[in-house]
């Protein structure tokens, strides 16, 4: 018992394709602004590692600069290997 598909499905299901792709389009765009927007107030409202002066201005006190490169790992140590869980061995 064969059937055919008639010119209603394909219509119907190229409605449907196109309002699910857009769906998701969507609500993965709003997602990731509301998950954007979560991080950025997270981050203002962690205390800033300077007491004194705002994180906008440098402060007046003379300093010797070096406080703001990067940390260097030890040059004698190997790197802690990745963290792994059970399903990865």
């Amino acid at each position: 018992m064969g059937t055919s598909l008639t010119p209603d499905f394909w219509r119907l299901f190229a409605v449907l394709l196109l309002l699910s792709a857009t769906l998701t389009f969507v609500l993965s765009t709003v997602l990731d602004a509301l998950y954007v927007r979560r991080l950025r107030r997270q981050q203002d409202r962690r205390p800033t590692a300077r007491a004194e002066g705002s994180a906008d201005r440098p402060s007046d006190a003379p300093g010797d600069g070096t406080r703001h490169l990067p940390s260097t790992a030890r040059r004698g140590r190997a790197p802690h290997p990745p963290r792994r869980t059970p399903a990865h061995r």
